[in-house]
């Protein structure tokens, strides 16, 4: 069997089963109708996160649901974030406020990140998030990040699941700017050609590259001495030892 074969197997058996997906939109839906019931049909509703970009893998997965108002709102963003975390509360949920999202516990296991931000203008090609903990705002793009990793989506499913099994601790996001470094211009019909490439990238790259957000290169993805160190002793260990020990 072929690295590529192998990988393919490995990749079948991450796809979600019904119930997963069952669980996902009825989370989904009670989520949504409650945004709707408060804010109405202003605000925009996206799925993004590993939903939006068709990088789920069954052994860790979650839901990210993009609430965008218009940027006609005269709400400041800080207000609008706090309104929606106090909206989601008062129907009953458990939110922990994160850095850009609100996240809510789920009994099946996942979680939920709701994501509130407003419009650059009447497209909602752009956004303006609210900066928990700093007090600041990032312009971004939801649809730039979902079109670069949807062409990605196979080796960034891959290389998930890698980075759980190795015990790396890379935020997802990095994950995804790193892969897409790797492989800019390189064929991506062999999975174990291509696990190898970014493996390859992350041992010779990791303790310099700067990782920029590619719908707004002024927003840097921060990444530790510590975080690159370990991403590079799990890429060197991995390229020196059977598949079959590396992702299964």
């Amino acid at each position: 069997m072929t690295p590529h074969q192998y990988l393919s197997s490995v990749l079948a058996g991450q796809n979600l089963e019904s119930e997963d997906m069952k669980r996902l939109r009825y989370s989904r839906q009670e989520v949504e109708s409650v945004l709707r019931e408060s804010y109405g049909g202003s605000p925009r509703i996206y799925y993004g996160g590993s939903f939006g970009k068709h990088t789920m893998i069954k052994t860790s997965y979650d839901l990210d649901i993009v609430l965008y108002f218009p940027h006609t709102v005269t709400t400041p963003l800080r207000e609008l974030y706090w309104h929606v975390y106090r909206t989601l509360v008062d129907y009953g949920y458990t939110v922990e406020p994160k850095t850009v999202s609100l996240r809510l516990s789920h009994k099946s296991g996942f979680h939920v990140d709701v994501v509130p931000g407003m419009a650059q203008d009447s497209t909602f090609h752009y956004a303006t998030l609210y900066m928990n903990g700093k007090d600041s705002s990032r312009l971004t793009s939801l649809k730039v990040h979902i079109e670069s990793a949807r062409r990605l989506r196979d080796t960034i499913r891959i290389m998930k699941l890698w980075r759980l099994l190795n015990g790396v601790q890379l935020k997802t996001f990095a994950l995804e700017l790193i892969i897409n470094r790797a492989m800019r211009g390189r064929p991506q019909n062999d999975y174990g050609r291509s696990v190898v490439t970014v493996l390859e990238y992350m041992r010779y790259n990791i303790n310099r590259v700067r990782l920029e957000d590619p719908a707004n290169t002024n927003n840097e993805v921060d990444m530790s001495v510590g975080e690159r160190a370990a991403v590079w002793r799990a890429a060197v260990d991995s390229l020196g030892t059977h598949w079959e020990r590396v992702i299964w």
